[in-house]
């Protein structure tokens, strides 16, 4: 129950919508999620009222087409028709710290337990279960220059694979990671990357 409203924890193999995200930090900081996990407002997760704990999801800014993979590890939002709620980081990476809400999509890709221990933070995702890969084509300071890499790559719509960006931390600095997938096994991993790299779509991987 979500003020006073019944909501149902989806199974489901597919999930999209558009909506009004938002965000929470400080005064959640240090509490524990629906799922039992602490609070970190600087951890790249959100809540959803009905998406499977853990989740992972696609979360694009319609306002500025900027992208992030986010675990959903809690229950939310609890205002209005609000359908996700971002974490101070999230929130920052996508660009609405600022305004506050923002025209979202959110895309389903993964949900289980074996996310419990996913991290944001690596540049290629693998889990022993579903072998979930994640090719890392670009790492940036500047986030517009992921989100120009990211949007020549949705452009072309490569190889139909899905665009994200992430993020990673270097002497406290963040960094945005541009990366395609998901990808079935290291095989096609490394085909990709030969293809990208004769297509001269791949970075040289030098942050810029």
């Amino acid at each position: 129950y979500i003020n006073g409203i019944r909501y149902v924890p989806k199974e489901v193999n597919s999930y999209y919508e558009e909506g009004i995200a938002s965000w929470y930090g400080p005064k959640f900081d240090g509490k524990l999620t629906a799922n039992g996990e602490i609070f970190n407002q600087y951890d790249v997760t959100a809540a959803h009222k009905t998406l499977p704990l853990p989740s992972l999801v696609k979360v694009t800014n319609l306002e500025n087409n900027r992208s992030l993979i986010i675990r959903i590890n809690d229950r939310g939002p609890f205002v209005g028709d609000r359908i996700i709620d971002l974490s101070y980081k999230s929130a920052q990476i996508l660009g609405v710290i600022n305004k506050g809400t923002a025209l979202v999509s959110v895309d389903l890709i993964e949900y289980g337990e074996h996310l419990l221990n996913y991290s944001t933070d690596t540049n290629i995702v693998k889990n022993n279960k579903n072998k979930i890969h994640f090719l890392q084509i670009g790492v940036f300071k500047n986030a517009d220059n992921a989100d120009k890499l990211s949007e020549k790559l949705r452009q072309t719509n490569y190889l139909d694979y899905k665009v994200f960006i992430s993020t990673a931390y270097s002497n406290e600095k963040v960094l945005y990671i541009v990366k395609i997938g998901p990808i079935k096994d290291n095989e096609t991993a490394l085909y990709l990357q030969r293809k990208l790299k004769n297509d001269e779509i791949l970075s040289k991987l030098v942050v810029e």
